[in-house]
């Protein structure tokens, strides 16, 4: 049955290849007191050894953690950096040609106007069908309109 003190130097063990002295005492100094506190609420040490489980699976997850951390910052650092970067090639850009580099497009493949054209065309065709009954000749004047409108500009090209 393990004791506090060797649960604590499993604990040392596991993580002292890995941590820095400083936070390597932090670590053991809260678990070292959360044992403390549990056995002085009462419960027996071997209950509170048993319910805080392996300390070296403890050592792993602090570690993870860690690292996790730590690829947070790097993360965050290479933005940084990549922005400051960015920022200096657009400044760089500006005073080299006197204007600004030109945007790309929204990203869009299609133009807005074309977009626009085959909604009205689903429009009219859905128009189409409901007014058939009583105005047969009208929608359909419409779309033959608008059919000889696309065909021009198709060609022409997408401009």
């Amino acid at each position: 049955m393990m004791q506090k003190e060797d649960f604590l130097n499993q604990l040392r063990e596991a993580l002292a290849m890995d941590l820095p002295a400083q936070s390597l005492t932090e670590h053991l100094l809260y678990y070292e007191d959360y044992i403390t506190k549990e056995i002085a609420d009462g419960k027996a040490e071997s209950a509170v050894l048993r319910s805080l489980g392996d300390p070296r699976l403890i050592a792993r997850a602090i570690l993870d953690t860690l690292s996790d951390d730590r690829s947070a910052e790097d993360t965050r650092e290479s933005y940084e950096n990549h922005t400051t970067h960015s920022h200096a090639r657009r400044e760089g850009f500006q005073q080299k040609h006197g204007s600004r580099p030109r945007r790309r497009s929204s990203g869009w493949p299609i133009p807005f106007w074309i977009i626009l054209i085959i909604v009205l065309l689903i429009f009219f065709l859905m128009l189409r069908t409901l007014l058939s009954l009583f105005f047969l000749e009208t929608p359909l004047f419409l779309l033959i309109i608008l059919f000889v409108f696309i065909i021009r500009h198709m060609r022409r090209g997408w401009r």
